[in-house]
């Protein structure tokens, strides 16, 4: 059998080390493996690296079986694809592992090596699948995030500036964290800005248009919980509102990305664990060779480094916007300012590129 095109790494779990060598030489034919000898060392590895598309282990450990073993990484690696080995005919203990493990398929031992390959094939292709379903649902949910910044853009100048850079930071913080909930801490940066918004000179309709176009998202409810969250702080935070508190604080302070870091560490707003997040992030949120375009060429997907002004000097558009669409539309009637600057082309692009899932 041929190896798979563009394959995930297999993590695999059994503390027989004969069978574990045996299963890892025939699965190595198809795609790169990882094994562990036990549940605590496999988990103890996806504390450190979660970039796995398969877990397969055997049912029957010392210590930890992989019911339990199961039952904990699918909350360290919830997209991997889980397969249990089990030589045993404990209906119960395969039926408990199935339902808190989630399992994708078991396999009964002594393993037919062909049909483990056949089966790691097939999970590799319901992962790729899973990926792309949950990659379309995001960029769904993402264009519903988009939209409700739209409509800020429209109502207020200050409200679009900060939730466009509260979101970006928030984002970029989230995914180098590893977070789960990327969407709704980026709704919640967005619908914080919208909250403020009525403390400013904002058209009050079109910021509950905002706010109604995140209304019913999948992000809706967590979203509302970070936000009541962020306005009594006190107490224990969820570390999504954490970021979106972190990226307000950052976005509230002037000077370089540096200087801002080292002001709020050394005011204990921050400790040192997001101090290091937000110097990883540095070279995703700060431009890359900043030019000016002509304002004839500016186009969505470019994002300002410098407030956009009209010919008067007016301040139309903040710095750090991305440019859309809609936005092209409002500016388009105004008399601007000659050119405008904007991030490299990389840095001008909508989405991150990460690696992250």
């Amino acid at each position: 059998m041929n190896h798979l095109e563009n394959p995930g790494r297999v993590l695999l779990v059994d503390d027989n080390a004969q069978l574990l060598a045996g299963l890892s030489r025939n699965l190595r034919r198809l795609v790169p493996v990882v094994t562990a000898n036990s549940g605590d060392e496999a988990l103890t590895l996806l504390k450190k690296d979660r970039d796995f598309s398969i877990i397969i282990s055997d049912m029957r450990m010392p210590g930890m079986d992989g019911a339990e073993f199961f039952s904990e990484a699918k909350l360290l690696a919830p997209d991997a694809v889980r397969i249990l080995l089990t030589g045993q005919a404990d209906l119960t203990a395969v039926v408990n592992a199935i339902n808190h493990g989630r399992i994708y398929r078991f396999i009964s031992k002594p393993v037919d090596f062909e049909e483990l390959r056949n089966i790691v094939s097939a999970a590799m292709a319901h992962f790729r699948l899973q990926q792309e379903e949950r990659r379309q649902r995001e960029d769904i949910e993402r264009s519903v995030i988009d939209r409700a910044e739209d409509l800020l853009a429209l109502s207020s100048l200050v409200a679009w500036g900060r939730a466009a850079r509260v979101r970006r930071t928030a984002r970029a913080l989230a995914e180098h964290l590893g977070l789960r909930d990327v969407l709704s801490i980026e709704s919640t940066a967005v619908l914080d800005a919208a909250r403020a918004c009525f403390d400013e000179r904002c058209d009050p309709k079109l910021v509950d248009a905002a706010v109604l176009s995140l209304a019913g998202s999948e992000q809706d409810d967590a979203s509302h919980v970070m936000l009541q969250e962020l306005a009594a702080p006190r107490g224990l935070l969820r570390v999504g509102t954490r970021v979106v508190q972190v990226a307000i604080a950052v976005d509230g302070r002037t000077g370089s990305w540096s200087e801002r870091i080292d002001g709020l560490l050394r005011e204990k707003v921050i400790d040192e664990r997001f101090a290091t997040a937000l110097r990883d992030v540095e070279s995703r949120l700060q431009p890359h060779a900043p030019h000016s375009v002509p304002i004839g060429e500016l186009a969505a997907g470019m994002r300002l480094v410098e407030p956009l002004r009209d010919e008067a000097g007016v301040e139309v558009a903040p710095e750090g916007v991305r440019i859309t669409p809609l936005v092209l539309a409002r500016l388009a009637p105004l008399k601007l300012a000659a050119r405008a600057v904007i991030a490299s082309h990389l840095e001008a692009t909508p989405e991150f590129s990460t690696a992250s899932a």
